[in-house]
């Protein structure tokens, strides 16, 4: 619907999905025809702004993602030296009581 609407080009949108640009022109022209005569309408500054603002967000839910996940790693690799120099149990063991 991006294609349609004249929001991104195909080789914009290729790299957003992960896709080759031939198997997206390809997939177009397939499915084109079941979308009926819609023609493709340009988006307003308006449209165009708001995009920007949630591609913005969506790149920082993605750093604070990557971030948190180092972090976490970055943790369970700190148990683990920990356990192995300490040799004591710091992660809970399933089935144990409280």
């Amino acid at each position: 619907m991006e294609l349609l609407r004249d929001r991104v080009s195909y080789g914009q949108a290729a790299r957003k999905y992960g896709v080759s640009k031939t198997t997206l022109i390809r997939w177009y022209n397939e499915y084109s025809s079941e979308l009926g005569s819609q023609t493709p309408v340009p988006m307003s500054e308006e449209e165009k702004n708001l995009l920007a603002a949630k591609d913005a967000e969506l790149a920082a839910l993605q750093k604070a993602l990557k971030q948190s996940q180092l972090e976490k790693q970055a943790l369970e690799v700190m148990i683990e030296i920990a356990e192995k120099e300490l040799k004591i149990d710091i992660r809970k063991k399933s089935g144990s009581k409280q």
